[in-house]
């Protein structure tokens, strides 16, 4: 077992939870103000298209974005209100929906990742030297791979 983590770590550890916290706000605010998205609907729009022929299974979906199935459909019935996404079941299997991109989702999509990317760099990356950025890298590294293995 490890030991307890000293005051020092935990210091470090709110710091990082603030952070986070604060920077997906901004990322957030930024996707609302510029494109009308929330950070949420940004990542299935994203994930959907990076998907190939734009389009996953809804639990593939809720897989990549690390949320639960139902918190997924509840942003992907957001999206399918605003004719961002449609959802259709597979004709072999009728019990898999399928969510993709529809014309004005990739549209959306497009303009919506200028502004993110746009967000990553001030809030992120562009604060940081490569030595910096590099550090960072490595310990996201030790975190993955101390990760536990999900088969």
């Amino acid at each position: 077992m490890a030991p307890p983590p000293t005051d020092a770590e935990l210091l470090t550890w709110e710091r990082l939870l603030r952070f986070h916290r604060r920077t997906l706000a901004r990322l957030d605010d930024d996707l609302r103000d510029a494109a009308d998205l929330r950070l949420d609907d940004y990542d299935v729009l994203h994930q959907l298209s990076i998907a190939e022929g734009g389009r996953l299974r809804m639990g593939e979906l809720a897989d990549r974005m690390l949320i639960a199935p139902s918190s997924c459909s509840r942003i992907v019935d957001r999206l399918v209100r605003r004719d961002l996404v449609e959802r259709d079941r597979d004709p072999v299997d009728r019990r898999v929906v399928w969510a993709g991109l529809t014309r004005e989702g990739r549209r959306r999509h497009r303009r919506a990742a200028a502004v993110h990317v746009r967000g990553i760099a001030r809030w992120v990356t562009t604060p940081l030297d490569e030595g910096v950025r590099s550090a960072l890298d490595e310990a996201l590294d030790r975190w993955e791979r101390n990760e536990p293995q999900v088969p």
